[in-house]
């Protein structure tokens, strides 16, 4: 960081008898540029300032590394906070999910890393790979948060999540560190903490509905065919925008299994707030069928059906169901996995309150500068 020197003022000489004249009172924007501002526009603007900060850091770590390109971008991003830190001074509501997330591979200061014949037992280093293994977990997870309350617009939840990431990165960096030195893994206990979150999966956008298809179970072999020699596949049909427009698709073929691992996925076209559309929710569903594929001359045969019920979606942003398939009315002993998934629920929020053994470790004592 490059230190500026202070400004000194009134060095000049002055009359005798001559009076002193007060200082120039700072102009209106800088006293308490937060002054007169509810307490939620006051977060808001805390919030851009904080992202903004972050930014500059990032550009100076980068121009440190000689990363010029990425340094001239951090600081473009930078910048572009001014007009919205502008429009929440004069309390202005700013969108922030349009915000961008912080600036990865952030470091708060520079680690002393000691390399040489450093030895470290096996046993030792089990637990350096399990440590770090749990807090880059940790990590992905909060971020993971993070965005999701950024896309609905919670200052508080999202800053609480990016501050848990950064611990974790930084407990990261001590364990490396730690590690590097051939000091024993430092102590750590767990602890339980409990915190709301909602779900939503911001990759969607609010016109699409995701079915995926995970795998089959168990399924059964049509008269003539060998388990093994099964070669299964899912078409599916869902009534929307209506019943003779409706999307079909199908999975691909997965040969000589009767428990056919898929994980294909489907991006189905909707209108939430269609009648139509709420209606195939509550009542209608979607239609899958299992078959197994015919060869040469030889015509598809079924397998078994199902129709998969929807109605969780009014509250639930995911439907995620193992489905028994049947032959008309008689069941198959085949079962379906499959996943539907929407932005978010059509009513309200997907709360879920979330507890979890945490990982906290005790810092041991590096070298770092």
């Amino acid at each position: 960081m490059l230190a500026v020197p202070p400004t000194v003022q009134g060095q000049g000489s002055l009359s005798l008898g001559q009076p002193r004249r007060p200082p120039p009172s700072p102009p209106p924007e800088r006293q308490s540029h937060g002054e007169g501002l509810s307490q939620a526009a006051q977060q808001q603007l805390e919030f851009l300032e904080g992202r903004r900060k972050k930014y500059m850091k990032a550009a100076i770590q980068a121009k440190q590394k000689n990363d010029l390109e990425q340094a001239k971008s951090f600081l473009r991003t930078a910048k572009g906070f001014e007009p919205m830190i502008e429009a929440a001074k004069n309390g202005k509501a700013v969108d922030i999910s349009k915000v961008p997330s912080p600036p990865g591979d952030e470091e708060d200061d520079f680690i002393l890393m000691h390399h040489g014949d450093v030895q470290i037992s096996q046993k030792a280093e089990d637990v350096y790979m399990q440590l770090a293994k749990i807090l880059k977990e940790q990590c992905e997870k909060c971020v993971s948060y993070s965005k999701q309350f950024t896309q609905l617009g919670n200052i508080t939840e999202t800053t609480k999540f990016e501050k848990m990431s950064e611990d974790c990165k930084k407990n990261l960096e001590i364990l490396k560190l730690a590690q590097a030195q051939g000091l024993d893994p430092p102590k750590h206990h767990f602890e339980k903490r409990t915190y709301s979150i909602v779900r939503i999966f911001p990759e969607l956008s609010s016109t699409e509905l995701l079915l995926i298809v995970v795998k089959g179970i168990n399924l059964p072999a049509p008269p003539g065919i060998a388990t093994n020699d099964l070669d299964a596949f899912v078409k599916f049909e869902f009534p929307y925008p209506s019943g003779e427009q409706a999307q079909k698709h199908k999975t691909s073929v997965i040969k000589n299994t009767n428990c056919p691992e898929y994980n294909q996925s489907f991006k189905l076209n909707i209108n939430r707030n269609h009648r139509g559309f709420r209606r195939v929710i509550q009542s209608k569903g979607i239609k899958l069928e299992v078959l197994h594929k015919g060869g040469f001359l030889r015509s598809d045969k079924p397998v078994g059906t199902v129709h998969l019920k929807l109605e969780k979606l009014e509250t639930e942003c995911e439907v995620r169901e193992i489905v028994e398939l049947f032959d008309g009315r008689k069941a198959t002993g085949g079962r379906l996995e499959v996943r539907v998934q929407l932005r978010e629920p059509l009513s309200g929020q997907d709360v879920q309150q979330v507890t979890e053994r945490w990982l906290v470790l005790e810092q041991p004592k590096v070298e770092r500068y």
